[in-house]
């Protein structure tokens, strides 16, 4: 059943894929992915989970197989934390954005490195690794963290790939 679910999710990145001059959308019923081309990487604008059918992380990782697969290696997002959300120019709701906590989680990795970790938290740490090894890490920094510019490298071998495969 798991893995009718994950390939009917691949079909929906090859079908359900939009184009527009503005940015590629894959909208159906389940979920939302925004996201831009630039060049050799991509800017993920946002996921959107309609339905329970599949995770976020699930959707995610068929982003990652799918842009592997036409040669890109990067993927930068923007990692909020509780942002208000604009519609049509006007504040319309007021989102529990978790990005800063999710994309990190996920293995994104800040574009100003581990020193934006450590600033932020007060912190010592070496290098990513040793961060993602703390056992309290993430417990403090969904208390203390803030949002960030974030990327994400799809090579199997990367500490990105490497943090994401053992995400929960």
């Amino acid at each position: 059943m798991k893995r009718f679910i994950i390939e009917s999710l691949s079909d929906s990145f090859q079908n359900d894929l939009i184009k527009t001059k503005k940015f590629s959308q894959i909208n159906n019923e389940d979920f939302s992915l925004r996201f831009d081309f630039i060049d050799d990487y991509v800017i993920l604008l946002w996921i959107y989970n309609k339905s329970k059918k599949y995770s976020g992380r699930e959707i995610f990782y068929q982003f990652i197989k799918y842009i592997n697969s036409l040669g890109i290696r990067e993927i930068y997002a923007y990692a909020a934390k509780g942002i208000d959300h604009i519609r049509d120019g006007k504040k319309s709701i007021k989102i529990n954005d978790t990005g800063y906590f999710n994309l990190l989680k996920w293995g994104f990795i800040p574009t100003e490195g581990i020193n934006f970790i450590n600033k932020t938290l007060k912190s010592n740490y070496k290098s990513f690794e040793e961060m993602f090894s703390d056992n309290e890490f993430f417990s403090i920094w969904k208390e203390k963290g803030k949002e960030f510019p974030c990327v994400f490298d799809t090579d199997k071998n990367s500490i990105s790939m490497k943090q994401f495969l053992k995400a929960k």
